[in-house]
């Protein structure tokens, strides 16, 4: 950089001057003694790089120390040339520290406010030009009170507080043989530095900096400075530079754009280019998001504040950290697992990773995402929001064969960015795939298919829902609305006892129409839950949408109760006399539908009207078909029994549908029991007929006078569908069921 016009140079200064630097001693109170040390470093190390037009990355310090003697050699890396050297000695008692430059040289408008030499250095680290001046302040002024003094340019340069404590320096020329027998003499007679400056270097009055700080100047009270610089505060300043550090290659991963510090000693502190911004302590974090810090960064490019303790925007800061990881993750893969630890924290909640969802980059994403499939096989990630929303999560996730784990919502954000989806959104994404199964031609299966669609017709929100039972193999889910498709899709596994059973945790052994008003209750009501609970509509008062969602289940719920309650007691039985067909359906009316209901008993041609089965599901639509052999018979449910005689030989079913209920479901009868007449039985007393099922029925006819018991009887016991008991006495010679021989 070209040197400002108008301003005063060294080339200009005849013997002497003094320069009112305008800084108050009190100005940047809240400024230390690692921060002032950083800023005379910088500029050392700036210099150098400047200099010597070498890059950052091949700016290279060596340490060599004893007891007396702390050396920082500055090197072209590879190189062993000495550009420059910061060393720390014990001259006479009293801690002395010197600050070489060979390449630079110092101007007095770099110590006037706002002067600086870095401002277009888009490398240096700091272009503020008020470092130098307040590191001067710092270290001069109580309760440092160390002196301050700098060769540079062939001029002493003195610096001092005047009587309003406000800095000073004092040039004075210096004669320049004396200056250069004064830097070889040195060289010569020091140990280490001997290795570090060659005598036969090219030193001049115009390419050197070095600065002193010792016991030899005065505070800003104007009282002799009496504090020289003792080993443990030096070593206590350098933390100002990662460079001035020794750091185990394992304890930091150096990356283009910038380096993970690991080291205990240094986590939780920012740098920039080297240079300490901030210290992290206790109750205070170097971030300015004042979150804490677990590890420690360098950033290779960056702009701070003001006060040179921060980057400029706590955003810049994340996106900074955050490139760091990108890299150091491509570099040592097994960090992803640190970086895991950071992001799942929620005591604390870390600075390195705020924000993270805004700007970590997609490798970086993708790169958790790996690592956690891969470390937690069989768990299924969720949060506590998702687990919240969704009433039925635990068993999903059971259904998907997997165990949960929880996750932040920051963290899991990121991942939702790599195609992870909320267990609802898998349980969607696995039943919408699935293929269709066919409904066996089973009395289960097929009630239970004709439960589910009559409980979705007989409820609003869901009557515009088709159900269809789909091949899902292994999947441990039950079923699954698809509210786009308008289509609720349940598993295959419900369609036999065995496997109904199963899923409610019943016992095997379990009567059928049990059995089936839990598993139908179980599927509606889950399908109900499924339904988004803005559709159901909230009532006066306390009444919510969440009531009016549970009222539907109950209502559901009670229309299964009735029709498996008919169904099980339900006898359709038909017998032949001559060319006419009787048909008689019965009912136990003291069970299901209220006695008082009106009801509608159809009788259909099952050649002609089967398809009524697959319509007609609730008593809501009417059911009239048209054809002569069908009959429609209205009344009470109390009847019990309703009688259907047709002319000629067709089979029929039967359907009962409740005129006081709507949404009640229609009840299908099975195939007629077919009735016949014993055979040389005694005519009005005992019929038998035998069902389609084998079993054998007897029909109890008019009274009969007390029997005989003289006479030889087979005697049975049974009981009919609503409980009544009876035992029956049939002569030997009367029972078709005797042997011939024995009658």
């Amino acid at each position: 950089m070209s040197e400002p016009s108008n301003l005063v140079t060294l080339d200009s200064i005849d013997q002497a001057l003094t320069i009112n630097c305008g800084l108050n001693s009190r100005y940047a109170s809240q400024w230390g003694p690692v921060a002032a040390f950083r800023e005379l470093v910088q500029n050392w190390r700036d210099g150098i790089i400047k200099a010597f037009g070498i890059s950052e990355g091949n700016f290279h310090v060596a340490c060599f120390e004893n007891d007396s003697e702390i050396i920082y050699k500055a090197t072209i890396l590879g190189e062993g040339q000495c550009l420059g050297h910061i060393r720390w000695s014990r001259i006479n008692g009293i801690g002395t520290v010197d600050i070489s430059n060979r390449g630079a040289t110092l101007q007095p408008w770099h110590i006037d406010m706002g002067g600086t030499s870095k401002q277009d250095e888009s490398r240096q680290a700091g272009a503020h030009g008020e470092g130098l001046k307040i590191a001067l302040l710092v270290l001069m002024r109580q309760p440092r009170n160390h002196a301050v003094r700098c060769f540079s340019g062939g001029f002493w340069w003195t610096f001092y507080f005047d009587r309003n404590q406000k800095l000073v320096a004092r040039l004075t020329r210096e004669i320049p043989s004396r200056y250069i027998y004064d830097v070889y003499s040195w060289a010569d007679r020091e140990t280490f530095t001997h290795h570090f400056l060659s005598p036969h270097a090219r030193i001049t009055p115009q390419n050197f900096v070095r600065f002193f700080i010792d016991d030899k100047g005065w505070d800003e009270n104007g009282l002799k400075a009496q504090n020289g610089v003792t080993r443990d505060e030096f070593q206590e300043w350098t933390k100002a530079a990662l460079f001035l550090q020794k750091i185990e290659d394992g304890e930091i991963v150096k990356t283009p754009n910038g380096d993970l510090i690991m080291d205990a000693r240094f986590c939780g502190n920012v740098y920039l280019k080297g240079l300490l911004l901030k210290e992290s302590t206790p109750g205070r974090s170097a971030s300015i998001t004042g979150k804490p810090l677990h590890y420690g960064y360098n950033f290779a490019n960056g702009v701070t504040n003001r006060e040179r303790q921060s980057i400029a925007a706590a955003d810049d800061e994340t996106r900074a950290i955050l490139s760091i990881w990108r890299l150091a993750v491509d570099e040592k893969s097994d960090l992803i697992g640190n970086l895991h630890d950071l992001l799942q924290s929620r005591v604390p909640e870390y600075a390195d990773v705020a924000k993270a969802e805004e700007f970590i980059h997609k490798d970086l994403a993708t790169s958790l995402r790996d690592y956690l499939l891969t470390q937690f096989k069989g768990k299924w990630f969720y949060t506590a929001n998702e687990k919240t929303r969704n009433s039925r999560f635990d068993n999903v996730v059971q259904g998907l064969g997997r165990e949960p784990f929880e996750l932040k919502e920051s963290y899991w954000r990121i991942l939702r960015s790599t195609g992870f989806r909320t267990a609802a959104e898998e349980e969607q994404q696995k039943f919408l795939a699935a293929s269709a199964a066919d409904v066996p031609d089973d009395i289960f299966a097929q009630h239970l298919h004709h439960l589910i669609r009559a409980g979705l017709q007989s409820c609003s929100q869901t009557a515009h829902i088709t159900a269809i039972f789909v091949r899902a193999g292994t999947l441990g889910l039950d079923s699954f609305y698809s509210e786009p498709q308008k289509q609720l899709k349940v598993h295959e596994k419900w369609l036999t006892e065995a496997g109904a059973a199963e899923e409610l945790g019943l016992p095997k052994k379990i009567l059928m129409y049990s059995l089936l008003f839990n598993a139908a209750r179980r599927l509606l009501a889950d399908t109900i839950q499924q339904v988004p609970l803005r559709q159901f509509p909230s009532g006066t008062g306390n009444r919510t949408s969440y009531w009016s969602q549970k009222r539907a289940i109950s209502e559901v719920d009670q229309r299964i109760l009735e029709y498996t309650q008919i169904k099980k007691d339900l006898r359709f039985t038909s017998r032949r006399v001559g060319w006419v067909e009787n048909y008689t359906i019965q009912w136990n009316p003291t069970t299901g539908w209220v006695p008082e209901s009106q009801i509608c008993v159809h009788f259909h041609n099952l050649a002609t009207c089967s398809y009524l089965k697959g319509r007609l599901i609730t008593s809501k639509f009417p059911i009239f078909c048209g054809h002569s052999n069908c009959r429609t018979v209205k009344t009470a449910f109390q009847s019990g029994e309703v009688t259907h005689e047709v002319i000629g030989q067709a089979d029929h079913f039967v359907a009962l549908s409740n005129r006081s209920d709507g949404n009640s479901f229609v009840v299908f009868s099975d195939g007629p029991q077919i009735l016949k007449d014993k055979v040389n039985g005694p005519e009005g007393v005992m019929k038998t007929s035998t069902p389609r099922d084998g079993s054998k029925i007897f029909t109890l006819g008019d009274g009969i006078p007390t029997p005989d018991f003289g006479i030889l009887r087979n005697w049975y016991h049974g009981s009919n569908s609503i409980g009544t008991q009876a035992v029956i006495g049939i002569a030997t010679e009367d029972d078709p069921a005797t042997p011939a021989g024995k009658r």
